[in-house]
């Protein structure tokens, strides 16, 4: 079996030497209105997430295929964006934004230093760089996707391209640790969950350590598959009632240590 896998990664291997080189890359200028360079305008494709800087020519070069947008962004100018229609070197044009005078707002402090540097000093710095891209706000907790050998393997090979960075993530075991390291991550979301709605106590009372309270509900969320449910439910109630069923299993395995 394991002579399988190495054959079939192999052939993956040689099928990297054919396609690294293959990679597109689009080059161009970024000029003004009034036909002079720019430089450090950030180039960004929307589709593969690439990006890059002008050089003090005006220069950039990225990696992109055909019909995949970049977005030029650079302050005081207009946001623009090119779809990639050849490979032939882009000339972008980015026109001027109107200056205007911004309102000036005075903070009323509040004499509490800690409280009112808070409120001066805000890093939104990622918060802004996605608005000039014009990318859409993600929800919820955003994770890289764990690579599996069907979807970023075998379906890229049936089209002629590789994911070098997802073949190295199987091979070297990397898509497993993120694949456990993730599931661990959802575990302690939902122990967090449950500890912020019921009281310590409750718990004590059922003779169940304090310190050994995390250890118990993650041992009854993995085995009872309705605490998952329920909390998914925003159930409270419902998941209090299926810990009292875990209890008594986890009690005896506590008498038995």
């Amino acid at each position: 079996m394991k002579s399988k896998y190495i054959i079939f990664f192999c052939f993956i291997f040689l099928c990297i030497a054919k396609t690294v080189y293959a990679q597109s890359f689009v080059s161009g200028t970024v000029l003004s209105e009034d036909g002079f360079f720019i430089s450090n305008v950030l180039v960004y494709n929307i589709s593969n997430q690439k990006s890059t800087y002008t050089d003090s020519e005006g220069k950039f070069n990225i990696e992109g295929n055909l019909s995949e947008e970049l977005r030029f962004i650079k302050e005081g100018y207009e946001r623009k964006s090119e779809k990639i229609s050849n490979l032939y070197p882009l000339k972008v044009l980015l026109i001027k934004k109107p200056f205007e005078i911004e309102e000036v707002r005075l903070n009323v402090l509040s004499g509490n230093l800690l409280m009112d540097s808070k409120r001066i000093k805000i890093d939104n710095s990622k918060e802004k760089l996605e608005k000039e891209i014009g990318l859409p706000k993600l929800k919820g907790v955003q994770r890289e996707r764990v690579p599996t050998v069907s979807n970023d393997v075998i379906v890229p090979l049936l089209f002629g391209s590789i994911k070098i960075d997802a073949v190295y993530k199987l091979i070297s075991g990397d898509a497993r640790r993120m694949k456990s390291l993730y599931k661990y991550q959802d575990l302690q979301e939902k122990v967090k969950w449950i500890r912020e709605r019921i009281e310590d106590d409750y718990f004590v009372k059922f003779k169940i350590p304090e310190e050994k309270i995390g250890e118990f509900l993650e041992f009854a969320i993995r085995s009872n598959p309705n605490i998952i449910s329920s909390i998914k439910s925003n159930k409270i109630e419902a998941v209090r009632f299926e810990l009292n069923i875990s209890i008594d299993m986890y009690s005896s395995r506590l008498n038995k240590k």
